[in-house]
């Protein structure tokens, strides 16, 4: 359904956290839609992130390559090029 309202702030709050606890740059990983997460973190804070690793995030290729995408538009009414 998309992302809620303060998952984006909640995570970059806690790589703040932890880069802060640590001293050091923080590697995220990510499965599936955490991968995307973890990807805008990296976007968002490049100074506190070493590397994103993600398993089976739907961030390449075409969005009708999954099965995924049917389910998606009947549940939101939403199409992925938007």
């Amino acid at each position: 359904l998309g992302p809620r309202h303060g998952v984006l702030s909640r995570c970059r709050d806690r790589v703040h956290e932890i880069n802060h606890k640590y001293d050091r740059k923080v590697t995220l990983i990510g499965w599936s839609l955490g991968g995307i997460y973890a990807r805008e973190m990296a976007k968002l804070e490049p100074d506190r992130v070493r590397q994103v690793v993600t398993l089976a995030s739907p961030f390449a290729g075409s969005p009708h390559a999954t099965n995924a995408y049917a389910l998606f538009r009947l549940l939101t009414g939403h199409h992925v090029h938007r």
